[in-house]
């Protein structure tokens, strides 16, 4: 898990990295304002993502017409 978080984080770095740059160059705006603000709404959409509610699946629900012919297990679905 934590190697996954790593990477998250590397990639979430890299994300506001080229959005400061972008802004710097594009716009003429600060780029570590764009850095930061980058950084500090990908944590909190993590955050929000961890905080949503898991979803269930409803007890007596019955699967969709068509559903059982590609749940086979083998490639070829016969």
């Amino acid at each position: 898990m934590f190697d996954e978080l790593r990477w998250l984080f590397g990639l979430n770095l890299v994300i506001a990295l080229w959005l400061g740059m972008l802004a710097d160059s594009w716009k003429g705006r600060r780029m570590y304002v764009w850095m930061a603000i980058g950084l500090v709404t990908s944590v909190a959409g993590v955050i929000a993502l961890a905080l949503l509610p898991k979803v269930k699946p409803v007890a007596g629900a019955s699967q969709p017409e068509g559903a059982q012919r590609y749940s086979t297990n083998d490639s070829y679905g016969h």
